[in-house]
């Protein structure tokens, strides 16, 4: 599965810090991706351990947002959001 990057949701604005750092952003957004389908239960346990394990390589710099929880954090320790409940 591949996002557009050309819709709508992803064509507004980003920080001024995510624009500092543009190669963080598809981790960023494969990390919202990947809690939105989780929460939705539409992330298969396989699927969710492939993701964690290519998030938990970031840099120990990369800070990620939970719109869920509304956490905001290292994305190393986001990457928990994605383990089996």
């Amino acid at each position: 599965m591949s996002i557009r990057e050309d819709s709508p949701i992803l064509t507004g604005p980003w920080d001024p810090i995510a624009d500092a750092c543009p190669d963080l952003q598809p981790l960023q957004r494969m990390y919202l991706f990947a809690v939105v389908l989780r929460q939705a239960g539409a992330l298969p346990q396989q699927d969710a351990a492939t993701a964690a394990a290519i998030l938990a390589s970031a840099s120990p710099d990369t800070v990620v947002h939970n719109p869920f929880t509304n956490h905001e954090g290292p994305l190393r320790l986001a990457v928990l959001d994605l383990a089996p409940h």
